[in-house]
């Protein structure tokens, strides 16, 4: 009941959260100012005639700002003994929950790589990349308002290098090695500062938090493709991997003490083979089975604190390696007049998966954490998730311009084991549509070329413990058809122009987030 209401207001629009709870929604954050600038290029140089260098770069820079929320009550703020839907709000003023923040992401990415004929028929690549990569956000804490209050800057600068060298060769009649290292190294140096305002985040005045992570993983790979007479060709092969990891974190003026994390890591091996066997020309059989290994990455250990309400998103510094054995096995029919079909089952189970637990949150409540956190989700190794499912797809020629492609995907993937006793077992696995499907047209007519595509996606939960059974609302997923059109004209040998049309039908859905409706892009290349 309302109780004492002195005010009626009107303009919420009543709703409920994921779980069925009533809501109303009564503003919104406004419009998210963006700006996003990039370039890349790519330089190839023929040594010899068999031998050859590439190298490239890639800038990319996206910022995001902030504007005035929205107020669709009509009652101005601060305001209270309001009466909502006959209910009573006893205080509504500005909160730090209404303002979105400002950030800004920059990556620079940089390749090299040599691709030349040893003595007889050996083959050498040698491939390095660099990616260089930084991102910061402003975030206002509570009792902050649009124009001014207290806040956080949070960044994280981080790195990643990446060495490859391969050696291909034939061995005798039948068989053909591939043998190659890799090394990667990633660094992270994560900071949170505290601001006077929020809104100026060069204004900082403590370090609040920070958390510094490396992990370097050397790799090792071995494959032998062999030719069993003309009809069957088998792929037995392995990758040893090499993973550690040692860090640093900290939150200054808490209880919690600061702590080194002591390097640590694992090495695993993973076997695989596979089999192709032609049945005919144009109908080929095939099968695989394998381990592998992933390696927890730094933001899986390190990242900051997260505040996504109503859930405060939580790192674990002392996860472990992903493991996974898979199998598959398939069909593929290619037919004279083009067209093809792919058929394909595969199943895999991964211990130690790395996974997002879930437990109610019920405090302690800071100035950063605010009272609309309700849920703790934070990365652990749950014991055990699998993953099986169909894969169809296929592709046919309708004329001599024009293809018509379509697929079909279903995927049942679930908590097979659960030992962080929440409840998790025999949940499927958040972000994972059971049905996903598309349909397309692709075509090129002289100068002209293009393709309409749309596609499903069906339902997939958001929730670690899948309570979110309302689905088209905030913080929830739908199912949805997404359409969109691509128009291409050369204009000659060096220029393209383009036009792309996202969303074509203007499809309201969620992905947590309300998803942006109808785009419209135009685009000019060249190349020389």
């Amino acid at each position: 009941a309302c109780g004492v209401c002195t005010t009626v207001v009107n303009g919420w629009e009543k709703t409920t959260d994921t779980a069925g709870n009533t809501r109303y929604i009564i503003g919104d954050r406004g419009a998210i100012p963006s700006t996003t600038d990039n370039y890349s290029g790519s330089l190839y140089y023929d040594l010899t005639p068999t031998d050859k260098l590439k190298a490239s770069t890639t800038h990319y820079k996206t910022t995001q700002g902030y504007s005035r929320y929205n107020l669709y009550l009509n009652t101005a703020l601060p305001a209270t003994n309001l009466s909502l839907d006959g209910r009573r709000v006893a205080s509504l003023a500005e909160t730090s929950t209404w303002m979105p923040g400002a950030s800004a992401k920059t990556e620079d990415f940089y390749t090299l790589g040599y691709e030349g004929k040893l003595a007889g028929d050996f083959l050498l690549k040698l491939d390095a990349s660099y990616a260089d990569r930084n991102y910061w956000y402003l975030s206002p804490n509570a009792g902050a308002t649009y124009t001014s209050g207290a806040g956080t800057r949070t960044q994280t600068p981080n790195n990643t290098l990446d060495l490859a060298a391969q050696l291909n060769f034939p061995l005798g009649q039948d068989h053909f090695i591939v043998a190659g290292v890799a090394l990667n190294r990633s660094n992270l140096n994560r900071a949170v500062y505290s601001l006077s305002n929020w809104r100026d985040g060069e204004n900082k005045t403590a370090l609040t938090d920070q958390g510094d992570g490396r992990s370097e993983t050397s790799s090792f790979f071995l494959q032998d493709q062999i030719s069993i007479g003309r009809a069957l060709t088998l792929y037995a092969g392995a990758r040893y991997d090499d993973w550690k990891s040692s860090g640093y974190v900290a939150k200054v003026g808490s209880p919690t003490p600061s702590k080194d994390i002591p390097s640590h890591g694992e090495g695993a091996l993973s076997p695989r083979l596979a089999a192709v066997y032609k049945l005919t020309d144009s109908v080929a059989l095939k099968a695989s089975a394998g381990t592998a290994f992933r390696a927890p990455t730094l933001y899986d250990m390190y990242a900051a604190d997260t505040v996504s309400a109503p859930k405060l998103i939580v790192a674990d510094p002392g996860l472990k390696p992903e493991r996974a054995k898979a199998v598959d096995f398939g069909t593929e029919i290619n037919l004279p007049n083009g067209a093809n079909f792919k058929a394909a089952y595969f199943f895999t189970r991964i211990t130690d998966m790395i996974y997002s637990k879930e437990t109610p949150y019920t405090g302690p409540y800071t100035a950063t954490i605010p009272a609309t956190v309700t849920i703790l989700s934070q990365k652990t190794n749950a014991a055990e998730g699998t993953t099986k499912g169909i894969e169809l797809s296929g592709d046919l020629p309708l004329t001599s311009w024009l293809t018509a492609a379509a697929s079909y995907t279903w995927t049942d993937a679930r908590i097979t084991k659960d030992n962080s006793g929440t409840g998790m077992l025999d949940k499927y696995l958040t972000y994972v549509p059971k049905n996903m499907a598309s349909l397309a047209l692709r075509g090129k007519y002289h100068d002209w070329s293009g393709s309409l595509s749309t596609r499903y996606s069906g339902l997939s939960y958001t929730s670690a413990l899948n309570s979110d059974q309302i689905k088209e609302i905030y913080s929830g997923t739908s199912r949805y058809w997404l359409t969109d059109l691509r128009v291409n004209y050369q204009i000659d040998k060096h220029f393209k122009a383009s036009v792309m049309v996202n969303n074509l039908l203007n499809e309201k859905y969620y992905e947590y987030y309300l998803m942006p409706g109808r785009s419209v892009a135009v685009e000019l290349s060249a190349r020389f």
